[in-house]
């Protein structure tokens, strides 16, 4: 399961009494929730737009009221985890010490450790010189690991595998949404930004498929980066805390909160950017304030010299001509949906999809237009990123204009309304 509670279960309580000559059933407790909903009307800016359909005709966007469901007083002592993976499959470690931060103690198999070793050889793990197949380290303090010099909250799961040491964190969600911001966005972004990114991370998790080995999300880029206590601050934690339990959600479920950096002014539909993927919340969107700094604007050069040597599996003669512009977002954005590759037999290759073209291209962004020059081709590109869903730097402009973290994720995800995770 990918979410283990520590404490409480909200399910109705069923009483019965036997009796020596015959059972009588008491009637079923019912909990009835009477907390209600509110309401926040947000308005969304002006300058943004949505797509209805595939055709190029956009209609300004008004948001409808934004409903944010309470958590019940039930919720509140919930305790959910996640495991993620910090060593696993080929990256599994051969060795590992662990220490707890400001000298506490670590638990381990009913033994209390200043330090603790563990050693792979041979196939077998040994833990303090012991063998096991699997171990849970605990400490009052986080724990630090050799391995990556970052210290984690919760427990340290330790795994015997095929390669080395699985090493997993189980953690709060909470404290893990703490540790995924201060690693994707540090203490840059506007307050009311953060709190968006704080409920887009604890959604993530929600709708994350895990790895098929003993953990629900790993650490990296793939997933989420997560650094475990590692830059935390003070002002993030705040965010995360005012939105505790809030996940984002599309027809009753968890909905697919992607994000990246910037997108140059406009978003890239799901379907033009993976593989057709048409997901109705992630269309197009426009902002013309959002910034172009960390990365946005680029531009990258090749001859077809390099081309050709780059693209080599596209072309029959393995000699560039050109690089064209097919088509772009068929839902009106700016991304580039589709490329031509012309090599000097007259052959054309077309690869599709934003994904695969910033791939092919190695570039940061399916957002760009291409000029010819002599001897090769010039990308000039805006935007960092697949361009899909959440901007983190959009969403920064928009909090420093004043716009709630509802108003910024529900321009972001059209169409979706906040719940609390525990319904899930």
């Amino acid at each position: 399961m990918l979410f283990k509670f520590a404490a409480g279960t909200r399910a109705i309580a069923f009483l019965a009494l036997l009796l020596l000559c015959g059972a009588v059933a008491f009637s079923a407790v019912s909990c009835v929730d009477d907390s209600g909903t509110s309401e926040a009307d947000s308005q969304i800016p002006e300058i943004s737009q949505y797509e209805e359909s595939r055709e190029t005709v956009y209609a300004e966007f008004e948001a409808p009221a934004f409903t944010v469901l309470p958590l019940r007083p039930e919720q509140e002592d919930r305790s959910p985890t996640v495991d993620v993976g910090l060593s696993y499959g080929n990256r599994a470690l051969k060795k590992l010490e662990l220490s707890a931060e400001g000298g506490a103690m670590l638990v381990c198999g009913g033994s209390v450790y200043k330090n603790l070793a563990v050693v792979w050889e041979n196939g077998v793990m040994y833990v303090d010189g012991q063998p096991c197949v699997k171990a849970c380290v605990r400490s009052e303090a986080p724990i630090a690991l050799s391995s990556t010099g970052w210290s984690y909250e919760g427990e340290i799961l330790l795994t015997c595998g095929r390669y080395g040491i699985t090493v997993v964190n189980r953690v709060d969600i909470e404290a893990y949404v703490k540790g995924v911001i201060s690693a994707e966005i540090g203490a840059d972004g506007s307050y009311e930004s953060r709190k968006a990114f704080s409920v887009i991370c604890r959604t993530l998790v929600y709708v994350a498929k895990d790895h098929g080995e003993d953990f629900d999300l790993c650490n990296r880029n793939c997933c989420q980066s997560y650094r475990g206590t590692y830059h935390r601050d003070e002002t993030n934690d705040k965010a995360v805390d005012e939105t505790k339990g809030m996940v984002l959600t599309y027809n009753g479920a968890p909905c697919l909160v992607a994000y990246s950096s910037s997108h140059g002014y406009n978003s890239c539909s799901s379907f033009a950017a993976w593989v057709g993927a048409d997901i109705p919340y992630l269309r197009v969107v426009r902002y013309e304030n959002e910034p172009l700094d960390y990365g946005g604007q680029w531009e990258v050069t090749y001859t077809y010299e390099q081309l050709s040597k780059r693209l080599k599996n596209y072309t029959v003669t393995g000699q560039v001509k050109s690089v064209s512009i097919a088509e772009t977002d068929p839902y009106g954005s700016s991304y580039v949906y589709r490329i031509n590759i012309t090599d000097t037999a007259g052959n054309v290759r077309e690869i599709k999809y934003g994904g695969n073209i910033m791939d092919v291209l190695g570039i940061r962004c399916a957002n760009f237009t291409i000029e010819n020059v002599s001897g090769g081709i010039i990308i000039h590109g805006i935007g960092n990123g697949h361009g899909v869903g959440y901007s983190q730097r959009g969403g920064h402009q928009l909090g420093v204009e004043g716009y709630s973290f509802e108003d910024i994720l529900y321009f972001y995800f059209p169409g979706t309304a906040i719940a609390p995770c525990y319904d899930f």
